[in-house]
């Protein structure tokens, strides 16, 4: 079976607009600085913008109205793995980017495939359009220190002894091979104190200071207080999560004071407890001044997803715990260009900066939900044309599709040629388990279309007696209806 998300895969590549000057008039402007214009124009020539103002503009170019939808900054997901053991592919890139991703923060890839992903991702990049990704390399730690303490993260671990080993030898390999990120792995167990080796303060200052040599940036796993205190007094420049438990008031102010900056990750911990305390954190240290910006800690959009829900998610999570819609929205945009070190290229919609937008339906300072529906996105100044010509409606049949996948599950019958591949594996493997799992799920309650993404699939929200499910639904070259995706 060829699904058409195997074809869009194998077939499809980007598409650009001609190079012609572009002017985008009659939006409502959400600029990333915080700033509102409740109708204006936006022009655009060589791939940066030259003007923002107010109502309408008579400059030259291919125009597009965007009336009734807003323009925004594209968005940047700053904690993502992408590249553990090989480069991204073409079609996982255009999934990504027709999302409204323009930026990606790579936090973690192995010594041993760092220069071969980066190499191998600049050719994909220059053949296809696609995010800008920042790389970070391995996550540096002392010997017997996280990752190196945890399957599977444990290759994307590099132990060093000293601060010539590290600062000397390690970094300067790193940002020859294209890193721009250092990270250290400062963790001494998963929840409570597991007596993991750390870095000490002076190894960390010596890292930091040399990697701030070579203008890169160094980030810290450290998810308790006391491995965020040893991270601030090191001199790291961000935390890669939001810690597990409270933060003090005091460390919060010294953080603020160190200009240390805050990727969110909530949605990592949404299987335990503990992402509510992720959230509560991240906003706490948001109103007390600090900078936060927005990651999953995942694979972003790629695979069969070509949708937001992860990162949508995540930033309910956040806003479920106090956070504004236009301070979240200032985190996905200006403050995830400011953690990736292009502040001064991307992140908000002023003269000068690259044209990286994305015009979505709706008002996202209003209803998030919005940013489900992106309209069109801008790469460099490229408009970025759509896979599949827009629908609106559903494919007959979908509902039907969904209720039979749950109910195929729950008896222990599903057909496998109408799953996607990860879930129609598990299913052999492990039969019972995932039938009782969807067990547990319960009964079906409401089945709702959500919209059409932009390669063509179906979304809908299925709310069940117990839990709810995301799940994309598309046709195969059979004209058959199979599941592209599914969330829990």
């Amino acid at each position: 079976m060829r699904s058409i998300v195997l074809s869009i895969v194998l077939v499809f590549a980007w598409a650009l607009a001609g190079a012609q000057d572009l002017v985008v008039t009659n939006a409502r402007i959400i600029d990333g600085t915080g700033a509102l214009i409740d109708r204006g124009s936006v022009v655009v020539s060589g791939g940066r913008i030259t003007s923002v103002t107010e109502g309408g503009t008579s400059a030259p170019g291919e125009r597009i109205d965007a009336s009734d939808m807003t323009l925004m900054p594209g968005l940047t997901d700053s904690h993502v793995h992408v590249g553990r053991t090989g480069a991204p592919r073409a079609a996982e890139l255009r999934a990504c980017l027709d999302a409204g991703f323009t930026t990606l923060r790579d936090l973690g890839v192995s010594v041993a495939f760092v220069s071969t992903v980066i190499r191998e991702f600049d050719g994909l990049s220059a053949e296809h359009l696609a995010p800008e990704v920042v790389w970070a390399g391995p996550m540096i730690t002392a010997p017997g220190g996280y990752p190196l303490t945890v399957e599977p993260f444990a290759r994307a671990g590099q132990a060093v002894e000293s601060a010539e080993e590290a600062a000397i030898g390690l970094i300067d390999d790193l940002k020859e091979a294209g890193v721009a990120i250092i990270k250290l792995g400062l963790e001494r167990g998963r929840f409570i104190d597991e007596g993991w080796a750390r870095l000490d303060v002076e190894l960390i200052r010596a890292i930091t200071e040399h990697a701030h040599g070579h203008g890169m940036r160094v980030t810290a796993h450290a998810t308790h207080p006391d491995d965020v205190r040893l991270a601030s007094d090191g001199g790291v420049d961000g935390l890669a999560h939001a810690s597990l438990q409270p933060l003090p008031d005091e460390l919060i102010a010294q953080m603020v004071a160190r200009d240390v900056a805050m990727v969110t990750t909530a949605i990592a911990w949404a299987r335990s407890d503990v992402h509510g305390i992720a959230a509560q954190n991240a906003r706490r240290y948001a109103e007390a001044g600090g900078l936060v910006a927005i990651g999953v800690d995942g694979r972003a959009c790629f695979g069969d997803t070509a949708g937001i829900e992860p990162y949508l998610a995540e930033l309910q999570f956040l806003r479920a715990a106090g956070m504004r819609n236009q301070q979240l929205l200032q985190s996905a945009t200006r403050n995830g260009a400011i953690v990736a070190s292009l502040a001064d290229e991307t992140g908000t919609i002023e003269a000068g900066k690259r044209a990286d937008m994305i015009i979505v339906d709706g008002d996202p300072l209003q209803d998030l939900n919005a940013l489900r529906r992106v309209v069109t996105v801008i790469k460099d100044g490229k408009v970025v044309e759509p896979l599949l010509p827009p629908r609106t409606t559903p494919q007959p049949g979908s509902e039907a599709a969904v209720r039979r996948l749950i109910e195929d599950f729950a008896r222990g019958e599903p057909d496998y040629d109408l799953l996607p591949p990860g879930l129609a594996q598990a299913a052999r493997d492990d039969l019972p388990a995932l039938q009782d799992m969807f067990g547990q799920l319960g009964a079906i309650e409401t089945i709702t279309f959500l919209y059409v993404d932009r390669r063509g699939a179906d979304v809908y929200d299925v709310r069940l007696a117990n839990a709810s499910l995301v799940i994309w639904l598309m046709l195969d070259d059979a004209g058959r209806t199979v599941i592209a995706d599914l969330q829990l």
